[in-house]
């Protein structure tokens, strides 16, 4: 893929109900919604807090969207309290 303007990513997490384990989904778009990257992974939760296990999801995405050498991004989350 070309070097694009802006990238938009979606974060999305969902605590696994009786583990230590929340699910992370990660979708990456440019202009008029088109999907250039998305990936799926689950990572151990705070378990007390969801706001930490939404950080962590973050985190792990912005480490993993470096390796694509995107310039610019604009990262959604439905946790605003992060952003």
């Amino acid at each position: 893929m070309k070097d694009p303007k802006v990238v938009k990513v979606c974060i999305a997490t969902r605590r696994r109900p009786d583990t230590n384990e929340v699910d992370i989904g990660v979708t990456a778009m440019i202009e008029e919604d088109i999907v250039v990257a998305a990936w799926a992974m689950h990572e151990r939760s705070y378990n007390w807090l969801q706001q930490l296990d939404e950080a962590e999801a973050i985190k792990l995405a912005m480490s993993k969207l470096a390796t694509k050498r995107w310039r610019k991004i604009i990262v959604q989350s439905s946790n605003k309290q992060l952003l």
